[in-house]
């Protein structure tokens, strides 16, 4: 199985490579700038994402089953530039498709995010919800999904749309920016000044799912969802957690593994009435009989593990 991932050398494309990488693909990782290839990546190579001329960049790579397009910009960059936001997040996605198509590859996968329906994410939320955010990140990830279901429409290509909630975990690469995601940002706090400020008073309710979790289920679609005609999008999830549990998660894990205690500060000035609930679905895993696996205790021990292998650079 050959599998190419733009994005690559992302916070996700990295780890699904590795993922993918250590159980016998060949995998193909894409960035818009030159990268060396990985020390890891024995079975497989990195390219260059030529977007002006995309159809080029993949024809080296032949015989591919499946791209998974990992590659866009953040919430924090799309806000600052929603113009071109809507271009990378968004038009891109058609001339990747087309690409796609014309180079024989079977299967496409779009990462989108949970944050299209809302933000925040609050009471029962299903692939048939409605999408309400009108943030630009959000806007710009409706829009990519929408060169999908129009190439769907038009049965030349296997697609599917994963509307993924709040991942965290290790990197793969100590240069990945991934410090800016909550849980990643807390044990990072924790790590570094054996303390934690959080921006609210921590009732605020999310849906976490560990990248373990994350390349598993990615796995599972790859293999068994793609020729499905019923569900189009698909909500990956893990267990929804109030920002006050995790980060107390967080501190007891980190208290065992170094022997002292951490202090927990919170923003009470920010603090609700009234919490909501959170119930993020995934109504396609019934089909499938899928099962969660979802280890939050496991992750966040391989964070810590992550920073302290490099804490040149983190301590």
């Amino acid at each position: 199985m050959r599998i190419i991932i733009t994005g690559g050398f992302g916070f996700l494309g990295q780890r699904l490579g590795k993922y993918f990488h250590d159980r016998g693909y060949s995998v193909f990782l894409g960035s818009r700038t030159k990268r060396k290839k990985p020390l890891w990546l024995k079975n497989g190579d990195v390219f260059f994402t030529d977007w002006k001329n995309i159809y080029s960049s993949l024809s080296n790579i032949k015989s591919v089953n499946t791209l998974i397009h990992a590659a866009g910009m953040n919430a924090g960059d799309s806000e600052k530039n929603q113009e071109k936001a809507n271009l990378i997040n968004g038009l891109l996605s058609n001339e990747l498709l087309d690409a796609c198509v014309k180079n024989k590859i079977n299967n496409f996968l779009y990462l989108s995010t949970a944050h299209v329906y809302a933000n925040p994410l609050q009471g029962e939320i299903s692939e048939d919800s409605n999408l309400k955010n009108n943030h630009p990140y959000a806007q710009s990830n409706a829009l990519g999904e929408k060169q999908v279901f129009q190439f769907k429409d038009s049965n030349k290509i296997n697609s599917k749309v994963l509307r993924i909630s709040n991942c965290f975990g290790a990197p793969v690469d100590m240069k990945t920016d991934c410090w800016h995601l909550l849980v990643n940002n807390i044990c990072l706090q924790a790590f570094k000044s054996q303390k934690i400020i959080l921006k609210s008073d921590g009732s605020p309710l999310r849906d976490f799912i560990s990248i373990s979790e994350f390349c598993r289920i990615v796995d599972f679609i790859n293999k068994n969802c793609m020729e499905d005609k019923e569900y189009n999008v698909l909500n990956v999830g893990g267990e929804t957690f109030s920002v006050n549990e995790i980060t107390k998660l967080v501190k007891t894990i980190y208290e065992k593994k170094y022997k002292t205690t951490i202090e927990i500060k919170k923003n009470n000035s920010a603090q609700r009435s009234e919490i909501p609930k959170l119930n993020y679905k995934m109504n396609w895993t019934k089909k499938y009989n899928l099962i969660k696996k979802s280890n939050p205790y496991k992750e966040i021990e391989e964070i810590l593990n992550f920073l302290e292998e490099n804490k040149d650079r983190y301590g």
